[in-house]
């Protein structure tokens, strides 16, 4: 049995996990698609953390435990998540591909079952002898689905901060799989248990999905929601300006209107200058003769414009200030508070507080 204080992170993992599960199940905030197979891998985890550190030895709990194959189910749903995030669809190929780690282990296990039954003495050894190197298969098929996902994610259109988030999360389970390992290296080669530190590794796993999760999902379901909106009432929207108008900063603010590319974090020079068809210095000068304002102010401006829309029309009223923020292109709560509040005199909560009330 683990220590006092590895008791208390177990239990603490083995709660937040169930409850994190349940949050993203039967919540209509985080009731999605992606969600569901993110809280497979929350509760799975939970059980694993169960099983692992002895909390119930039940021979019922452990054979079901064996049966189901839960170690390998979690690399497999993390991937479904993955993939339902992405807006991949998962074909029955893709699921039976995934999936049959898992379900080769399951017929294993079912059949050393079958063969205690009947005494079948010799298939029972041979299959215990595969069952030795179980962990490293487990270990090999997480860093197989964690390459995989990495190569998504980084081909993938998503924002940075929910890419972010799943680096983290894949970035985690890797961190996960080398604690175990090392635990078995120093059992197998050292005589050294190293189990008792390796408990802690699960309920960590846990907590981070946990915490990070639930905003970063909270927010990039927003976001998704705000532009869904936004699509259907574009037709309603101020008409764009007239193409034909010259000079360059007509163009400019042509462009912005147009692309939205103020929705950009990392907007730059090079990138405006790119899509203008001139060089940077003549994005400066341009700005400077027509604007008489920095890059920095310019992009604000629409940005901070396009807050105060999203503020004013109560059908966004759902969504989070952070959301909003993040979603006109602020990289940060505090960047689009400062900005909003610089040009606006109130902070965005203010501002939305003040518009309900006129």
């Amino acid at each position: 049995m683990p220590s006092e204080l590895n008791l208390l992170i177990l239990i603490a993992g083995v709660s937040q996990g169930f409850f994190f599960a349940a949050l993203l199940l039967f919540s209509k905030k985080y009731r999605s698609r992606a969600n569901k197979y993110l809280a497979i891998v929350s509760a799975g985890l939970a059980i694993v953390i169960l099983r692992l550190s002895e909390l119930i030895d039940s021979d019922l709990f452990i054979e079901l435990f064996e049966i189901l194959s839960i170690p390998y189910l979690l690399p497999a749903f993390l991937f479904f998540y993955l993939k339902a995030s992405i807006r991949e669809q998962i074909v029955t190929r893709t699921y039976m591909l995934t999936l049959l780690p898992a379900i080769t282990s399951s017929l294993i296990s079912i059949l050393i079952s079958i063969a205690d039954i009947f005494d079948f003495e010799l298939l029972a050894d041979l299959l215990e002898s595969i069952e030795d190197f179980e962990l490293y298969a487990i270990i090999l098929f997480a860093v197989v689905i964690t390459f995989i996902a990495y190569r998504k994610v980084q081909k993938s259109n998503l924002i940075t901060d929910f890419k972010n988030w799943l680096y983290i999360i894949f970035f985690a389970l890797m961190t996960l799989m080398l604690l175990l390992l090392l635990a078995e290296l120093s059992e197998a080669f050292f005589q050294m248990d190293f189990w008792e530190f390796a408990w802690s590794g699960p309920p960590l796993f846990l907590m981070t999905i946990s915490y990070f999760g639930v905003q970063q999902v909270n927010i990039e379901q927003q976001r998704i929601s705000i532009r869904n909106l936004q699509n259907q009432q574009q037709k309603s929207d101020v008409p764009i300006a007239n193409k034909t108008t010259a000079g360059h900063y007509e163009k400019l603010k042509q462009l912005m209107d147009e692309k939205e590319l103020y929705k950009f974090p990392d907007l730059n020079r090079e990138m405006l200058a790119l899509e203008l068809g001139v060089s940077a210095s003549t994005i400066s000068r341009i700005l400077k003769n027509s604007h008489k304002n920095s890059l920095y102010d310019f992009v604000n401006q629409y940005r901070v414009t396009a807050a105060k829309n999203l503020l004013d029309d109560p059908k966004f009223d759902i969504f989070s200030l952070e959301a909003i923020g993040k979603e006109v292109g602020f990289k940060s709560r505090s960047a689009f508070y400062d900005t909003f509040k610089k040009s606006t005199g109130l902070t965005p909560g203010k501002y939305k507080k003040r518009q309900k009330m006129s």
